[in-house]
């Protein structure tokens, strides 16, 4: 979920309380009465606090909204931020690993299983952003006539979008 995704859905229900603060204040306004039509002091009274302490409370809730806002806005872009870090982590180790190995063996490795049986790579990671071991890998073009079979030379993200800084994962 994008930054600006998550803005657009926190200031829709941020503009709803500062609509309903505008209104409590609006009623508040239009229901001071005239000379002609005072009531009772203590009707009047009453009236007045109980509408400031409406207002007063959805001014809470309001300014209670923005911090929420802001804590949560601050609170996935970290996350985003650390998922994309381990990413070019990972990402910086299988390349290592493949080309330790393609030059210590003379052939690329054929899949990720080998460079971890190899002890090139601990382990096959999920990756940070889609959560699942479904990494990309770019095969080298085959060269004719060689009977030994193309193997792995990169390796990238499967995740389909932007990153944060709006290249795309998948040519990380």
């Amino acid at each position: 979920m994008s930054d600006r995704h998550l803005s657009e859905i926190s200031l829709s229900g941020n503009g709803i309380v500062h609509m309903f603060t505008v209104l409590i204040f609006l009623i508040f306004i239009f229901s001071v009465p005239t000379f002609g039509q005072m009531g009772s002091s203590s009707t009047y009274g009453m009236r007045r606090f109980l509408c400031l302490a409406i207002l007063l409370g959805t001014f809470a809730v309001s300014v209670g909204c923005s911090i929420y806002h802001d804590v949560m806005v601050s609170y996935h872009v970290g996350a985003l931020h650390a998922r994309e870090d381990v990413l070019k982590i990972d990402l910086r180790a299988f390349r290592q690993g493949i080309k330790q190995y393609t030059s210590e063996k003379g052939v690329a490795p054929q899949s990720l299983d080998d460079l971890v049986r190899a002890g090139y790579v601990h382990q096959i990671s999920p990756d940070p952003i889609t959560g699942e071991r479904n990494w990309r890998v770019i095969l080298a073009p085959a060269e004719y006539p060689s009977k030994r079979p193309p193997g792995i030379v990169d390796v990238r993200s499967a995740a389909v979008g932007k990153s944060s800084d709006g290249s795309l994962y998948s040519e990380w």
